[in-house]
């Protein structure tokens, strides 16, 4: 199956990661691209511990990658280290899929392509080796194309119907980060 997490609204990564752990909890192999995130993230410390300590057997079966350079990347400044960045990227992601794992997640992928880092074309020869050689596969991020969405099995838009942010409220430790 071919998921898409897509949309203004806050949950995207998070659905992937629930997604990841149920994967796992069932013994499976899951592979977690992070295209524009650094490894600072809670989830990815959290995992990362989780791995080096040997909690369970399962998370043995967990690999992380994260490509972020930095915090934040301006769509209208993309750098030569960023592009450089995507094409180690998709690298990453056809060795991961020449590897077979049950589940590849790429977050943040879309708004690679909202940003003009990668093309659609290449999202898409993605998405068909995945289905191709039998491995689910979630995208998220803003920006999901049309084509994108014709080509996934589950499209879910999330939408910011209410958020603290709104009010003024910096983003919750724990909650948004």
């Amino acid at each position: 199956m071919i998921a898409v997490f897509t949309g203004e609204g806050k949950g995207k990564t998070s659905a992937a990661l629930g997604t990841a752990i149920r994967m796992l909890g069932y013994g499976k192999k899951v592979s977690l691209i992070q295209v524009l995130k650094t490894r600072n993230s809670n989830e990815v410390k959290l995992f990362d511990k989780l791995i080096k300590q040997k909690v369970a057997p399962f998370w043995q079966k967990l690999t992380v990658a994260s490509f972020g350079k930095r915090k934040f990347i301006d769509p209208k400044r993309i750098r030569n280290e960023d592009k450089k960045l995507i094409l180690d990227v998709l690298d990453l992601i056809e060795n991961t899929i020449m590897d077979k794992p049950s589940l590849i997640i790429l977050d943040e992928i879309l708004v690679a392509l909202l940003f003009g880092m990668i093309e659609e074309k290449e999202v898409i020869m993605i998405m068909k080796k995945c289905k191709q050689e039998g491995i689910h596969l979630i995208l998220t991020g803003r920006g999901a194309t049309p084509q994108i969405i014709e080509l996934a099995d589950l499209v879910t838009d999330m939408q910011n119907v209410k958020h603290p942010y709104d009010l003024g409220i910096s983003a919750l430790k724990g909650i948004d980060y």
